[in-house]
């Protein structure tokens, strides 16, 4: 296989320069289809321009039913307008969408060759970085790899962030040809910025402070019930001096603990 350079249409580049139509795409695909049905071929090939004109521009995840009948109107404009074998290449590429289905609209003739057609995954196409939870679709399809063969001509990829679509590409492979297209995307998933373990340590002192505290408190505690069983005043004194330093102590290091995780939670 020959490695190929990339020709691509950015999304942002097209809205920036306003070559984008504005359209409804299943809409228009509908409009295509009934054109073919009324005979007017001329009227489905431009409505089908328009399509092919729209869909690097889509800001939305893709329907990969309507880029599927978007190829089986294109193959049935071919075939009423004379061109089997153009027909058969532009059924090739719809019937390789997983999940496609044939609009019996078209016809049984067309049906039949359908049903002849075995698509030839004759290229590919390799996408990165696509760290999680990002997932890829081609033509409207999520895929499950990062690898994707596909039958040679147009084909529309978009990363998605949920239902957001924060990168997307059109390509046009020819037979035998390898695509590696490149997101631009963070390749570690997850990765935290620079500031978010900040807070740690202060999270790790408050709590070490509060144990601190209360253990110094219960030394106090322990001091006091001393003071009951001494036996000269001078223990007593010494036991009370004990004591009312350890509740000073205790009372700073749970100040300076509530301190820390009170700038834990702030920052």
């Amino acid at each position: 296989m020959r490695f190929v350079a990339l020709v691509v249409f950015c999304l942002s580049g097209n809205l920036a320069q306003g070559k984008c139509p504005v359209l409804s795409l299943a809409q228009t695909i509908q409009q295509a289809e009934s054109a073919v049905i009324d005979d007017e071929l001329d009227q489905a090939k431009n409505l089908l321009v328009q399509v092919e004109n729209w869909l690097p521009c889509a800001q939305k995840p893709l329907d990969g039913t309507l880029v599927s009948a978007l190829w089986q109107i294109s193959a049935a404009v071919a075939y009423y307008g004379g061109d089997v074998q153009v027909a058969r290449v532009d059924l090739g590429r719809a019937k390789a969408i997983p999940g496609a289905v044939f609009r019996e609209r078209l016809g049984s003739d067309l049906h039949s060759l359908w049903r002849r057609e075995n698509p030839v995954l004759d290229t590919q196409i390799s996408v990165s970085p696509l760290p999680p939870p990002h997932l890829l679709t081609v033509d409207g399809v999520l895929r499950g790899h990062s690898e994707v063969a596909l039958p040679a001509g147009p084909h529309w990829i978009q990363v998605l962030s949920g239902s957001e679509v924060v990168f997307q590409h059109a390509i046009d492979l020819q037979s035998g040809e390898r695509a590696d297209v490149q997101t631009g995307l963070n390749a570690v998933a997850g990765v935290k910025s620079k500031g978010s373990n900040r807070g740690t340590p202060l999270l790790w002192s408050g709590f070490v402070g509060g144990v601190a505290s209360l253990g110094l408190y219960g030394l106090a505690i322990q001091k006091d019930g001393q003071m009951k069983r001494a036996q000269t005043p001078n223990e007593v004194a010494s036991l009370r001096d004990e004591a009312l330093g350890l509740r000073n102590a205790a009372v700073g290091v749970g100040v300076l603990g509530a301190a820390s995780l009170s700038l834990h939670f702030f920052f």
